[in-house]
């Protein structure tokens, strides 16, 4: 195939989606005083019992093995919550938000991951500020990262869709401007 001739390089970055219909990845590279470019883009449809063969297959197609792989999480596999911000410093927000959340949701927390990032303080004009909860359950988490070890990536980070959006915005110049995702 054309993509089995990739070189790996450094600032280069893989990002993968998992979803209920197919895994998709693609690879940036970014370098000083250049726009990112892409390098390789690719969906292959799997139902989720097809996942860990597929991902292997493009992982060893492409020459990906051993690579940092950002995991960006499909909406179907969280929950967005927007709550009113807690008065807590930044690094305890999703902790305070665990229990914020523990009456709106059914799972019993410790069987969850839950993380939290505060709007920005003009965002709702002089009202409480806000922030948006992410919740998955942790079992599927753990599930996510064994699929990625076994297709010998390295899972590096995870995102939920909004915050991907959001992060390409701001690699586009878009950080002095409102975006609507």
């Amino acid at each position: 195939m054309w993509f089995s001739n990739i070189k790996t390089t450094a600032g280069s970055l893989l990002g993968m989606e998992i979803s209920p219909t197919g895994i998709a990845l693609a690879q940036i590279l970014r370098s000083p005083d250049q726009p990112p470019r892409l390098l390789y883009c690719h969906f292959r449809e799997a139902v989720p019992e097809q996942h860990c063969a597929v991902l292997k297959s493009m992982v060893s197609e492409s020459g990906f093995d051993g690579l940092p792989v950002n995991l960006v999480l499909h909406p179907a596999e969280y929950k967005m919550l927007l709550l009113e911000c807690p008065d807590v410093p930044a690094e305890e927000l999703g902790a305070a938000m665990r229990w914020r959340i523990k009456d709106l949701i059914s799972a019993p927390l410790e069987d969850l991951v839950v993380d939290a990032f505060a709007l920005p303080a003009d965002a709702y004009r002089g009202r409480s500020r806000m922030a948006f909860c992410a919740v998955l359950d942790k079992t599927r988490m753990q599930g996510w990262s064994t699929l990625i070890k076994k297709a010998g990536l390295k899972l590096a980070s995870i995102d939920v869709t909004e915050m991907a959006i959001r992060n390409l915005g701001l690699l586009a110049g878009a950080e002095n401007l409102n975006i609507a995702v």
